[in-house]
Formats: structure tokens, C-alpha cells, sequence
């Protein structure tokens, strides 16, 4: 069998090392003939409302932000520059995303987006796991607790600020119905609300609750943009 070689000028090839060595991007060699043509770069692009989802979960108070790919480390670090990550983890395999969120866990609550198989297992025993509905894989989705349906990384911040809403609005009407029963306790008791007064009490103040829950349905500004 002949040896297969390539016509690879030596200037062309330092030049392709250099830049393998200083940059994220993944370069393909282009050759016609056996002789080399030139070549190509590849290089992963964040999502455009990616720096701006990061910087309103910061704003909301997220303690640390990580990335955890699947990437060499050039291509990591320059998208961890690029977004402002507090840091990341690159060449990680599923087995190694799990240990760390395992890990990460013992400090505090942790959240994880995924969309991909590798990230399935980590996102099943996450605290809060979220997964891309649209390029996200049915496996991801599965083991999610959240599904972003529209693949709009805006709606992070909006969905942890959708959850402090629900957490205030419920401990606001647990307060309403402890209040206006013990209210309505103490007009019963003391013989101001007869049976018939004292049901009516009870059906207008199970509005109160209600009326406190359409606070959900008030769209934050963050959420509006």
C-alpha cells in the first residue's frame, strides 16, 4: 500500500499551531489533490441573550454561575471570558457533571440548564433542573423539573423571579386566612355574628386569597422585555 502524505507547506502549518494554541476556535484542514488549500474555523457562538440572562440572575442574587462542557478547554475559557462566568469546567463527561453537581450540592441549592444526553443525569439529581424544550432531547426533558419551551434564556431570570412571586403571594394568604379566621372566630364568640352573619363572613373572605393571587399575573419589567 502506498503511503498517504500531504503537501503541507511549513509556514501554512505553524501559523494553524499557533492559532490552535491561542484561540478556541477548531480548525479543519482543507487539502485538493493532496495539496494543502487552506483552512477552516469553527468556533461556538453564545446565544445572544445569553451575557444579559447571566447578569439579571447575578442581579437577583445567584451566588455562582458555572458552565460545565463537554468542550476543550480553549474553547471554555474563551466562552467563559465572553460571558463573564465565575468559572468552568471543560471536557467533562456525564459521570464527571454528576459528581460535581453531587458535590456543589452539599453547599446550597443548585439549578442546572442542560439540553443535551450527557446532561441528563446531573439534571435528575439536581436540585431544580431545567432543560431546553426545543433543542433539548426528550431524555433531558424527562429528567428536568422545568421546561423552557422557547429556548429563550431571558426567561431564567424570569422564571426565578416568577418563583419568589409564588413564594410571597402564598405566604400572604396563608397570613389572610389565618387573620380573617381568627376575626371571624372572634365575632362568632363573643355573639356579634350570628350563623347567618358569620357564613357570610366566611364566603367573602375566601375572595381575600384570591384577590392577593392575581399578583402572579403582573409581569415584572424584566420579564416584559
Amino acid at each position: 500500500m502506498d503511503e498517504f502524505r500531504l503537501d503541507l507547506p511549513t509556514d501554512s502549518a505553524a501559523h494553524i499551531l499557533d492559532k490552535t494554541s491561542a484561540d478556541s476556535h477548531s480548525h479543519l484542514l482543507a487539502f485538493f489533490d493532496r495539496k494543502f488549500a487552506g483552512s477552516v474555523f469553527i468556533a461556538d457562538i453564545p446565544r445572544p441573550e445569553a451575557a444579559d440572562s447571566i447578569k439579571r440572575l447575578k442581579a437577583l442574587g445567584v451566588e455562582r454561575i458555572t458552565m460545565l462542557t463537554g468542550d476543550n478547554e480553549q474553547t471554555a475559557a474563551a466562552i467563559a471570558r465572553t460571558l463573564g462566568l465565575d468559572g468552568h469546567l471543560s471536557e467533562m463527561t456525564p459521570e464527571a457533571k454528576l459528581r460535581h453537581i453531587e458535590e456543589r450540592g452539599k453547599d446550597g441549592v443548585v439549578a442546572m440548564v442542560g439540553d443535551g444526553i450527557n446532561d441528563a443525569p446531573a439534571l435528575a439529581r439536581v436540585d431544580v433542573g431545567i432543560a431546553m424544550g426545543g433543542t433539548g432531547t426528550a431524555v433531558t426533558v424527562e429528567a428536568a423539573d422545568v421546561v423552557i419551551l422557547t429556548d429563550d434564556l431571558r426567561r431564567l431570570p424570569e422564571m426565578v423571579e416568577l418563583g419568589r412571586r409564588t413564594e410571597s403571594v402564598i405566604r400572604g394568604d396563608v397570613a389572610i386566612w389565618i387573620v380573617s379566621n381568627l376575626f371571624g372566630f372572634a365575632l362568632v364568640l363573643t355573639g356579634i355574628a350570628g350563623p347567618a352573619l358569620a357564613a357570610l363572613y366566611n364566603f367573602i373572605t375566601d375572595f381575600f386569597p384570591l384577590i392577593n393571587s392575581t399578583r402572579l399575573f403582573r409581569r415584572t419589567k424584566s420579564a416584559r422585555d
